[in-house]
This record gives structure tokens, sequence and C-alpha cells, in this order.
């Protein structure tokens, strides 16, 4: 019985040990690739990080750059429409000149006909009339023209800055339309590094599942063949009584006690 219990006891450490060293293996290799993931996942956080840096310093250098260009434009629309004003200003004031001399001119041709005799003067004050009339007409279409050039020169100087205004919208937009794409970019590749380790988890639990089912099937299988050398001992063991048994019988039936004694 003690040769037994020592055969049972044995074959329970055994087990034991098995156990304990399949799970000590399979823990530490978890741990292992849990650390993996961990710090596939702090790179993943730093990506991020980096994303959302890179997107504002991207959004700062456009706004920069975007308020730099309107500054630019509006100030060249002001130069504009000062120089406009101005030129306006000096014809404005050509024009009111050459009112002044010709009524100045009028009013000295008038002082003249006095001179004249009575009899020339209503000739001479008619074809004064008449240069008159013909240098006031080319006045007014001089003015004439004039207002037409100056509001073709507010046309162009509006559509000028529409113009400017529409090229700044575009150029905003695409300025977006690039951050977004680059954003975009980073952000997929962050999303994929994502699904990388969210698999590489799926994948770690997977074969965690796989390695942890192996290791009980072969300590199942290693606990079968220790019962089963555990139980063929004690068949041994029970073959052997049994003929050491036998002999003795053998021996007591012929009544030789020694041989009994040293076959106990």
């Amino acid at each position: 019985m003690d040769l037994l219990n020592s055969n049972k006891s044995s074959i329970s450490k055994d087990i034991e040990s098995i156990r304990k060293n399949a799970f000590e293996d399979s823990t530490s290799r978890i741990e292992e690739q849990k650390s993996d993931i961990a710090e596939k996942q702090k790179d993943l956080q730093e990506l991020l990080a980096t994303v959302r840096k890179k997107h504002n310093q991207i959004k700062e250098e456009q706004i920069r750059i975007a308020q730099e260009k309107r500054r630019e434009l509006d100030e060249m629309i002001n130069t504009a429409k000062e120089e406009q004003i101005a030129l306006q200003n000096v014809q404005e004031q050509e024009l009111a000149e050459k009112r002044y001399k010709l009524n100045l001119l009028k009013d000295q041709a008038e002082e003249r006909l006095k001179t004249f005799p009575q009899d020339k003067q209503e000739l001479m004050r008619e074809r004064l009339n008449e240069l008159m009339e013909l240098a006031w007409k080319k006045q007014y279409e001089l003015e004439e023209r004039q207002v037409r050039l100056t509001r073709k020169e507010k046309d162009d100087l509006k559509n000028l800055a529409l113009g400017i205004q529409e090229k700044q919208k575009k150029f905003e937009s695409e300025q977006v339309r690039i951050m977004k794409e680059d954003l975009n970019g980073l952000l997929n590749e962050a999303r994929l590094k994502e699904e990388e380790i969210e698999n590489e988890f799926r994948q770690l639990t997977k074969n965690e599942k796989a390695e942890l089912d192996s290791l009980v099937d072969d300590a199942k299988q290693k606990k079968k063949a220790l019962e089963d050398k555990y139980k063929q001992k004690l068949l041994d063991n029970k073959n052997y009584i049994k003929e050491q048994l036998r002999v003795s019988g053998l021996y007591i039936k012929q009544g030789n006690m020694e041989e009994v004694k040293k076959n106990p």
C-alpha cells in the first residue's frame, strides 16, 4: 500500500507540475504579446497626436496665408480706388479750369466787341456766339467722354476687385481641399494602424485559445499516459503479489516454512 500511495502521489505531482508549467508558459507568452499590442497602441496615440498637431499647424499656416493674401488684395483695391479718385479729381479740376477759361475768353471777347464800330459789333457778336457754342459743344463732348471713361474705370476697378475676390475664394477653397486631403490621408493611416492592432489582438485571442486548448490536450494526454503507467504498475504489483502468494502457498503445502520466510 505504501508503494501504491507513493506512486499515486508522484503521478499527482507530475500532473500538477505539467499544469503549472503550461500555465506559466502560456501566461508569459500572452503577457509579451499584450505588451507588444500596448506598445503599438501607444504608437497609434502618438500618431493621432501628430496628426492633430499637423492639422492645426496646416490650418494656422493656411489661415495666416489667406489673411496675408486678403490684406494684400485689400491694399491693392484701396490703392486703385485712391488713384482712381485722385485721377477723377484732377480731371474735374481740369474741366473746371477749361470752363473758366471759356467764360473768361467770352468776357474778353465781349469787351473787345465794344471797341468795334456799331455796325460791325452785331456781326462779330454772331461770330463770337457761334465760336462759343462750338467751344462749349466741344467742352460738353469732352466732359461726356471723361464721364464715360470714369465710369469705365470704375467698372474696370469693380470687375478687378470681383475677379481678385473670386481668385481669393478659389485659393482658399483649394487650400481647404488640400488640407482635408492631407488630414484624411493621416487619419486613414491612423485608422489602418488601429485596424491592424485590433486584428492582432483578435488573432492573439484566437491564438491564446488554440494554445491553451493545445496545452490542455497535451496535459490530458500526459495525464492519461501517467494514469496508464500508474495502472500498469498497479497491475504489475498485483500480479507480483499474486505470484508471491502462490509460491508461498506451495511452500506451505510442502511444509517448507524456511522458504516461506524467504518469500514473504
